[in-house]
């Protein structure tokens, strides 16, 4: 089935995120081996977007959080190189 991608990229621009082509191709064949209807379609894409949204605002950690969570990126040994 091919999806319309208009609605969703529309909500990506309102939450303030990037088009992501790569993933936007991934949900699309996901959505095709699954066989979702436009609407599941789209109703997931959003939810996905939300979650992305919500995940990268940080004003929704506390900041012990999101000093543990620097220390944890910039962390050198945490590395399995």
């Amino acid at each position: 089935m091919k999806y319309d991608l208009t609605p969703l990229k529309a909500y990506c621009d309102h939450l303030g995120l990037l088009w992501d082509q790569p993933g936007a191709d991934r949900l699309t064949e996901v959505a095709s081996e699954l066989d979702l209807s436009q609407r599941q379609f789209d109703v997931l894409g959003r939810e996905y977007a939300w979650k992305v949204k919500w995940m990268f605002t940080p004003t929704n950690y506390s900041w012990l959080t999101r000093c543990l969570l620097a220390l944890h990126f910039l962390n050198p040994f945490a590395k399995k190189i």
